[in-house]
């Protein structure tokens, strides 16, 4: 497969494919191809404990009443990183595993030997944890000196913090006030809340999931709330959760007031662009959601939009529009799908086909009550729920991401997962990427991009229609990164576990119209008999770690990389890896692009920190950063293929200046002093200052 896509890349090139509006991208697995991927994702401690259950149902049937004995999710929780943690110019991943089963760290190899290889080097670095029960992970410079740390949480275990020692390898830090005992952790996210240049962490929590108590039956004593460490600048953090406001939660019932929810994900993102980081949360309704439970039943899952009041306070605001704003939110990504200037989310949801799979009745829910689906943002941290068109239905999913996939001058949305539900395993999502049209919001599927795999067979040998190379892998944690430098994301998943054969993928019990119907399958590892569930024989295998490398379409691109400057420059306030900073993108011609730089969102993941624009067959376009804190710096004439490091200058040049040459002195001071920090090379200063000029007397 590598070759093979060496050899797609090299003829795109040499043929000179032609500019294409949208599509033209396939993306190729290299995990199989022996070129150092090798990774199995072990199954959680209490899979045991669920193989001992299904042993005694040959025996003695599970009664119906009984299903939420059943541990849930047995197959663990895993998440994944792409970062470049050597600081050698190339991105490489970091992918978390369950207790007895060692993290991975896999080296990319392209900046040593030129070959998209890498070693695993998890145990050398130290961060392998092979007795942590790890979930979530995700990377930021938590002391300011230049490179990536890592934060990896615990499932049921103490969370962990990894301090990059700058020379290939980390140290853990005991003692450093994030452990959070022994929580159920899913996601977690990174950033500046309370502008002090430092990197602040949020952790969401889930509950004890040893058995599915919290699905069926109890609606919120089970839960944890999450959790906000503050800084403290000496790799050391306080725990503010319970006077910052993030667990005064709103839109539950008057007698559940000061609950937790069930956080499945969490984003630091400035989502009303007033200059401070605000807090979001996908939490999960689960099976209590009251057309299921009856009158048990009530409403929990929604999508918490936390907005900071400047002093690292927040407020609440859920987003509930109208019937379909509960869901089992789990999954989240930021950018501006519609080109208007305000920030939109995706949250991934249970999804219209899984809840009849596995309830085993039909048309159970209203359609859409389920999606996972886009929500518009109005610009003040309210949204808009446009629904999800012509898309009709859409599946599960856990992992999103908002990126330009091909590069054509929007953003679009991939979502992947599955999930193991203690009867049945659901297989509906083999990575949906929905297609923007035109930066209007209004998405289609593109199922080509993700090409079939003739493996996928049924028991009787038959080739399954439809069916990717992922219908199989229920896919947990999803993050994206330019792996090979060529100007296009690639994709990195971790599946928690495998429906490999004998298990039988079938289709899901509801079709919509949908082209997301032919791809809408389920297995089921419990069968119904009259007296209670009775174990097939055949259990899910081990998950896997994919990483599949995009080709290219022919349409230009721009990277960009931004920096801050806290400690470089006298003015600098904003941390050394620019988190938090939103980064907006005009191609020469067409609408301006927006997306925000995270410290960890998706599902238990984080993204590179580079972000990629889209240029088409535009030749240019005009750069502009707004860092937290509200500065804003421009660059213009950014070209085609060009990689930029943009760093913090801290001189707005929308300020209140006495005069341009007040202006004109701030930032050559600032770019003077980045340049003897090592930040910038002296032959583009004048670039900046010349673009910093432009900029203020475009502003006047």
């Amino acid at each position: 497969m590598l070759m093979k896509s060496l050899m797609m890349a090299v003829s795109t090139m040499v043929l000179a494919s032609p500019v294409l509006a949208d599509g033209g991208i396939t993306y190729d697995n290299i995990a199989d191809d022996g070129v150092g991927l090798t990774f199995v994702h072990g199954p959680a401690p209490d899979f045991e404990v669920l193989q001992a259950l299904k042993l005694e149902s040959l025996q003695t049937p599970i009664p119906f009443d009984d299903v939420a004995i059943l541990p849930q999710m047995t197959g663990g929780w895993p998440g994944v990183a792409v970062f470049d943690y050597d600081r050698d110019g190339d991105l490489d991943i970091y992918v978390s595993n369950s207790a007895g089963f060692a993290n991975g760290l896999f080296q990319s190899q392209l900046s040593q030997n030129g070959t998209m290889t890498f070693v695993n080097v998890a145990a050398a670095a130290g961060v392998a944890a092979t007795d942590h029960n790890s979930s979530g992970v995700c990377f930021g410079d938590i002391d300011n000196d230049g490179d990536h740390d890592l934060v990896v949480l615990g499932r049921n275990d103490a969370n962990k913090l990894f301090e990059n020692l700058g020379n290939g390898s980390f140290a853990e830090i005991a003692n450093s006030g994030i452990e959070g005992g022994t929580l159920w952790s899913s996601s977690a996210s990174m950033g500046d809340v309370n502008g002090d240049g430092r990197l602040d962490l949020i952790v969401a929590n889930v509950g004890d999931s040893s058995n599915g108590d919290w699905v069926f039956d109890v609606a919120f004593a089970l839960n944890e709330h999450n959790q906000l460490f503050i800084n403290n600048g000496n790799n050391t953090f306080t725990d503010v959760s319970a006077s910052s406001g993030i667990q005064e939660l709103e839109g539950f019932a008057p007698e559940f007031a000061g609950s937790a929810g069930l956080t499945w994900a969490t984003v630091m993102v400035d989502i009303d662009m007033d200059g401070d980081l605000d807090i979001l949360f996908a939490d999960d309704q689960a099976a209590l959601r009251p057309a299921i439970a009856g009158p048990g039943g009530i409403d929990r899952g929604f999508i918490h939009v936390l907005l900071n009041d400047g002093s690292a306070h927040f407020t609440d605001h859920p987003i509930i529009l109208n019937a379909f704003s509960t869901g089992a939110w789990m999954g989240l990504s930021v950018g501006d799908l519609n080109c208007d200037g305000a920030l939109d989310l995706f949250a991934t949801n249970f999804g219209d086909y899984a809840v009849g799979s596995t309830a085993g009745v039909p048309g159970i829910l209203p359609l859409g009550l389920e999606s996972s689906r886009w929500f518009l943002g109005n610009g003040d941290g309210t949204f808009t729920d446009p629904g999800v068109g012509g898309l009709i239905a859409t599946p599960f999913a856990w992992g999103t991401v908002i990126y330009d996939y091909d590069n054509d001058c929007d953003l679009d949305i991939l979502s992947h997962g599955g999930i193991e539900a203690s009867t049945v395993v659901v297989a509906d999502n083999p990575g949906a990427i929905h297609q923007n049209q035109s930066c209007s919001a209004d998405f289609v599927l593109d199922n080509t991009a993700i090409p079939d795999d003739p493996s996928c067979v049924d028991l009787g040998g038959q080739p399954i229609p439809n069916c990717t190379e992922h219908i199989r892998r229920n896919v947990r944690g999803l993050a994206v990164g330019d792996l090979d430098r060529n100007g296009f994301l690639d994709i990195v998943t971790v599946s928690s576990l495998t429906s490999a054969p004998p298990l039988s993928l079938l289709p899901a019990p509801d079709a919509y119209g949908s082209v997301f119907d032919e791809t809408a399958l389920f297995a089921t590892t419990l069968a119904t008999t009259p007296d209670g569930f009775v174990w097939i024989g055949v259990s899910p295998s081990p998950g896997d770690l994919a990483v599949e490398m995009s080709t290219s379409n022919g349409n230009g691109w721009a990277a960009v990389t931004v920096r801050g400057s806290i400690g470089l420059t006298s003015l600098g306030r904003v941390n050394r890896d620019g988190i938090g900073a939103i980064l907006s993108f005009t191609p020469t011609g067409s609408p301006t692009v927006m997306q925000p730089v995270t410290g960890g969102s998706s599902h238990c993941s984080q993204n590179s920190l580079e972000r990629i624009f889209g240029l088409g067959a535009k030749q240019a376009g005009t750069l502009e950063v707004m860092w937290p804190g509200g500065v804003r710096n421009r660059l213009y004439d950014v070209g085609s293929g060009e990689r930029v490091i943009f760093p913090e200058i801290p001189c707005s040049f929308d300020g209140d200046w006495p005069s341009l040459g007040e202006y004109t002195a701030c930032v050559t001071n600032a770019l003077t002093d980045l340049h003897s920090a090592g930040v910038l090379d002296s032959n583009i200063i004048g670039r900046f200052v010349e673009s910093a000029v432009r900029a203020f007397q475009d502003e006047q």
